[in-house]
């Protein structure tokens, strides 16, 4: 076990409020955090947020909007496998990519980017059960 110390900062009407936190974790995820301790507010914030993580999405990411709008109208197997998410939604995946790449992602943008990742492995493993269906019932 490795002792790991964060100093937080909040901004609440011009004052600063700051505590300091002292956790024990395993080695394991000492390692990874490592390289991120500038980031601990940051990467507290995303795992507390985690609980509400649909309503997150839904309310902050177009594409996630978009699929339960697409799920709401009850498709069949062939319009899950012919589904293409909007000229929108794509320009704005690229733009999120584009900004990763460049490591100039916001929180907000880098919460939004996460969505778009487990969006786009739900929705290919979706599809493939869907082809494979469609396949066994021709």
């Amino acid at each position: 076990m490795v002792r790991f110390r964060a100093l937080t900062r909040v901004s609440v009407d011009t004052t600063f409020h700051v505590m300091q936190l002292t956790i024990e974790i395993p080695d394991e995820l000492a390692q990874r955090l490592g390289p991120e301790r500038d980031r601990m507010a940051e990467i507290l914030r995303l795992g507390l947020d985690a609980n509400a993580w649909l309503e997150h999405e839904v309310e902050n990411c177009a594409l996630a909007e978009e699929l339960v709008s697409f799920f709401a109208r009850n498709p069949g197997p062939a319009e899950i496998v012919a589904f293409r998410p909007s000229d929108t939604s794509v320009a704005r995946g690229r733009e999120l990519l584009a900004k990763n790449r460049d490591n100039s992602l916001s929180l907000e943008e880098r919460q939004e980017l996460e969505s778009y990742a487990r969006l786009n492995r739900f929705f290919m493993e979706l599809k493939a059960r869907m082809r494979r269906q469609l396949a066994a019932a021709s």
